[in-house]
């Protein structure tokens, strides 16, 4: 018998394979094989959760990707049903996966290509704590399954949608990434993924407010998981937010079993980023109103460290330093604004996570002008109902001192102030004129107020105050602060047309005029070229929206002497 030559055998050989493979397909691609592949997935699923898989479509192809065989999903969804609620937590629109054949014919799985389009991630968190997410209820194994090794040549997304919403913390994230092209790799059960991404951050919220909306995102991923470990590592992840590039470092672990839910964090971040950004995270919610209409172009120098366990029920630790230089600020009014702002703060939520422990410090802080330099250290704790503490020491400018002190209470036009100041006690709140009303509808008292003790010096002073139609113009005075109690020596001015001269003793000044208290009183000796008793009275009437059993009893006066 003769003996089929080398070519032959290499062509019965290749017609063997073709065939294999042909009838591979017809199989996989008839409905039995359809179903087939869809209880499988449906078997892994059930192993390791209570999801529930809806009716998905698969398709398989031969020639679209030849020589690589192309497995299509469409419609898959998984819902958790858990804590008496359905929510989708995954849904893809359509996925392909490009296989080699050659593989397949040794009965091993190697995914060339993976792409996935209009995928939809979503974990949400009640008011009540219950939770939906990808993890479901199901049982939880003590040792994480290691997948064999894999190389995964492109992992391509394009629409990936992404929602964390946490109702109990009021807080989450809401992001799409438009076009990602990554690349991962596998071996001994740790998986290293690289590649790139660009989106769009449509809000980060905390729990005082949305932090950054409507944000383009570029990264450069560096991320490696181990599996067995369940800890996910960011090596060296750049994210371009902003407009400006910030490295992250650091590490997230799921809890083994038995231990509360959620991802036990321990993050850092390195960048910069635009200075009324990092404001509106580090500032209190009662002082974000000296940030309206504000603008700027600085930057600031950040470092964020996030540590601890993030849940359902559960705040990490978070540490936001940042550090200015040469910073500026305008308001929307040109009469406020800071020209050079050199600070080093610090953001903490403190060791209870929560807006009781949070602070904000201010180890240096300096503002420059052309009258000098203001020097001030500050801290405010408690955000709940914060409480300030430190010491102001300097010269500025009165712009720049009507830009943090009571703004929308006056306008500065020009002039010094020299001051010497130490502060302890509760944030002032300047009320609006329902708020006053609704307090006393419901007998709430006046908070006790800030203290307040030093010494103010204003130079050729001129500013205007709105609401009382005062206009105050040429104003040289010595002000010695103690707390509510002011002392008003060598004062001459021009108020409102009338020139005038005083020594006084006032209480409750500043309070009564920005309607915090329902009364103030004046006494000393005062000096007029003429008295202008119509304007005087406008200017001591009691505040819009001010007590109502004292009208026309705003203030009380001393000896007044017409020159």
């Amino acid at each position: 018998m003769k003996r089929p030559s080398l070519r032959q055998l290499l062509g019965f050989s290749l017609l063997g394979l073709l065939l294999a493979v042909l009838i591979g397909a017809i199989l996989l691609g008839s409905s039995w094989g359809k179903r087939r592949v869809e209880q499988a997935v449906r078997d892994r699923i059930a192993r390791n959760s209570d999801l529930v898989l809806a009716p998905f479509d698969v398709n398989f192809s031969l020639v679209s990707n030849f020589p690589d065989f192309t497995v299509s999903l469409r419609n898959f969804q998984l819902t958790d049903t858990s804590a008496r609620a359905a929510v989708k937590v995954l849904g893809i629109n359509h996925a392909d996966a490009r296989l080699e054949i050659s593989q397949l014919l040794r009965g091993r799985v190697h995914v060339r290509h993976l792409t996935l389009y209009d995928t939809e991630f979503r974990q949400v968190t009640d008011s009540t704590g219950r939770d939906w997410g990808l993890h479901g209820r199901g049982p939880r194994q003590a040792t994480a399954a290691v997948p064999p090794n894999f190389d995964l040549d492109s992992l391509t997304l394009v629409n990936f949608h992404m929602v964390d919403r946490n109702d109990l913390q009021n807080s989450g994230f809401e992001a799409i990434v438009r076009h990602a092209r990554l690349w991962a790799r596998g071996r001994a059960g740790t998986a290293q993924v690289r590649g790139t991404l660009d989106g769009h951050l449509l809000y980060l919220r905390s729990g005082r407010g949305n932090l950054f909306e409507q944000e383009p995102v570029r990264a450069w991923v560096s991320y490696q998981y181990n599996f067995q470990q369940r800890k996910g590592t960011f090596l060296r992840t750049h994210a371009t937010l902003n407009g400006d590039t910030v490295l992250i470092r650091g590490t997230h672990q799921a809890p083994a079993p038995g231990q509360p839910r959620g991802t036990r964090l321990n993050l850092r971040m390195v960048g910069s980023q635009p200075l009324l950004e990092v404001l509106h995270v580090a500032l209190p919610t009662t002082m974000q109103r000296y940030l309206l209409g504000a603008r700027s172009t600085s930057h600031a120098r950040i470092w964020y460290t996030i540590r601890g366990l993030s849940g359902p029920t559960a705040r990490p630790r978070t540490i936001l330093q940042f550090q200015l230089r040469n910073a500026q600020l305008q308001w929307a009014d040109s009469s406020r604004r800071i020209r050079r702002w050199d600070a080093r703060g610090t953001f903490d939520n403190g060791p209870e996570h929560s807006p009781r422990t949070t602070s904000l410090s201010f180890e240096q802080c300096r503002l420059y002008s052309s009258a000098g330099e203001l020097d001030a250290a500050i801290t405010a704790r408690d955000f709940t109902r914060p409480i300030l503490s430190g010491r102001i020491r300097g010269r500025t400018e009165l712009q720049t001192l009507a830009a943090v002190v009571a703004p929308g209470l006056w306008q500065a036009r020009h002039g010094n102030a020299a001051l010497d100041l130490t502060l302890n006690g509760p944030l002032p709140e300047i009320q609006t004129r329902a708020i006053r009303r609704a307090s006393r509808a419901s007998g709430i008292s006046t908070p006790s107020a800030l203290a307040v003790r030093g010494n103010i010096a204003l130079e050729n002073a001129s500013f205007l105050i709105p609401s009382r139609g005062a206009d105050m113009s040429e104003l040289n005075v010595q002000l010695g602060l103690r707390d509510s109690l002011w002392l008003l020596e060598n004062l001459t001015c021009r108020l409102n047309g009338m020139n005038v001269r005083a020594n006084a003793t006032t209480t409750y000044l500043l309070s009564y005029f920005n309607g915090q208290h329902p009364t103030t009183s004046v006494t000393g000796t005062f000096v007029v070229d003429e008295l202008r008793l119509d304007r005087l009275r406008r200017l001591l009437a009691p505040p819009a929206g001010g007590p109502t059993e004292y009208p026309g009893r705003g203030a009380s006066a001393g000896p007044v002497t017409k020159s």
